[in-house]
């Protein structure tokens, strides 16, 4: 973050409550103040480097940074980004909207990341509405998938394709296949079947996918053995090499280390 933010940061990381309540005290403009770099705001730093545990006492010096009025929709997506639950729940107790930073909502950003127990508590204990058909395969919501879809195409509600930074895009074949990937991530068979059947495609890369891979090589990252399986039968290739590593779903099972998976892929290259 910029200089002036940086002895309230130190005095966080020391656990300092004292000291850095009153930095905030003696320059109060502090407290909703935006930085040119890094996070965007005290109370974002917070909220990520406590709910990481960098940071003894963080609930504190978030509660500080509360009281004294910061913004909490955008660390509300922040804490749901990293699946920390307590922040979450610290955020909402506060009366950060769960609907926050709409359409990329923390449901949206839980979801993304793939922290499946945090979606489940935005969604069941707090009502979080399904804003996207990235969301909805991501959750394995089959009849939300449903109504996102108009025959065979996804229509206008479904996207567009959205990615936590960067430009979305609309066309309708990306919308669908980044919803594969998605599903893929988080593990949802029955999701990654029907989005097929609906003309995703089981190969492609596409935008909005901070990992840069396929659905393949997502499924190999996380482990998702029934999901490796389902998208080779339905054509994808265990050859493929993502644009960044150039590497093949086989490599990326042992990078998440998932040897038995990784040998799999390794035999069915180039068989």
């Amino acid at each position: 973050m910029d200089s002036r933010f940086r002895p309230a940061m130190a005095a966080a990381w020391a656990g300092a409550s004292t000291r850095f309540t009153g930095i905030l005290d003696a320059d109060p403009s502090l407290v909703t103040a935006r930085s040119s770099c890094s996070h965007p705001t005290l109370l974002q730093f917070v909220v990520l480097d406590g709910g990481l545990g960098k940071m003894p006492q963080a609930p504190a010096f978030v509660r500080a940074l509360i009281e004294r009025g910061a913004d909490l929709e955008e660390p509300l997506v922040a804490a749901a980004s990293i699946g920390s639950r307590p922040m979450v729940e610290l955020l909402i107790e506060a009366g950060a909207p769960i609907e926050a930073c709409a359409p990329w909502t923390p449901l949206e950003e839980s979801v993304y990341w793939a922290h499946e127990d945090l979606s489940r508590f935005l969604l069941l204990e707090h009502g979080a509405r399904v804003p996207s058909l990235r969301a909805a395969a991501g959750l394995g919501a089959l009849s939300e998938i449903e109504q996102f879809l108009s025959g065979s195409s996804p229509h206008g509600g479904a996207g567009p394709v959205r990615f936590p930074w960067g430009s979305p895009s609309t066309d309708p074949q990306d919308v669908l296949d980044q919803a594969l990937v998605i599903a893929a991530k988080n593990g949802r068979a029955e999701a990654a079947r029907l989005l097929i059947e609906h003309g995703a495609r089981p190969d492609a890369q596409p935008p909005g996918i901070h990992e840069k891979g396929g659905a393949l090589h997502l499924a190999a990252l996380f482990g998702r053995g029934d999901i490796v399986e389902l998208l080779i039968a339905a054509g994808a290739s265990p050859d493929a090499r993502d644009p960044e590593h150039q590497a093949t779903p086989a490599g990326w099972a042992r990078h998440g280390g998932h040897t038995e998976l990784a040998d799999r892929l390794t035999l069915l290259e180039s068989a």
